[in-house]
């Protein structure tokens, strides 16, 4: 290391920045803040991505083990009375426990007469009755109330 400097005559303000000893503290300092800043964002920069990555990570494994349909409580389900889906001819079962005397059975002519006419017929199908739709939006959504029409 050079420690005598020539002096430069087109610039006497470079020769004296360079002849003084604040010169080379203050250029230390600089360097000292600036290398200590950078080593602050690459540590924030390190976290943020961190971060990140456990977010992501959260999200995978919430939707990797997330239930896609709630199941039923024990308890629940203990209080429920199952649903029974009735497949006969509803007059053939009578309840003991219902009152039968407010029930009013229909014939199939009064039962054929609640709809269009040639919106549907009784049909027997695996030897029993069942009313069969040739309209599918009536037999979706019914059809208004015109007796013998």
């Amino acid at each position: 290391m050079k420690t005598n400097p020539e002096s430069n005559p087109d610039d006497p303000l470079l020769d004296a920045v360079l002849r003084d000893d604040a010169w080379a503290s203050l250029n230390a300092a600089t360097k000292a803040a600036a290398l200590r800043e950078l080593a602050a964002q690459n540590r924030r920069q390190h976290w943020a991505w961190l971060s990140a990555a456990a977010g992501l990570a959260a999200c995978l494994a919430a939707a990797t083990f997330w239930p896609t349909s709630p199941l039923p409580s024990p308890q629940l389900a203990a209080r429920t009375p199952p649903i029974q889906l009735q497949t006969q001819n509803p007059k053939l079962e009578t309840s003991s426990s219902a009152p039968t005397d407010n029930i009013r059975h229909i014939s199939e002519a009064e039962m054929l007469a609640l709809f269009p006419k040639g919106s549907c017929v009784i049909a027997t199908i695996n030897n029993q009755e069942q009313l069969v739709f040739f309209d599918h939006e009536i037999e979706a959504h019914g059809a208004p109330y015109h007796p013998g029409s």
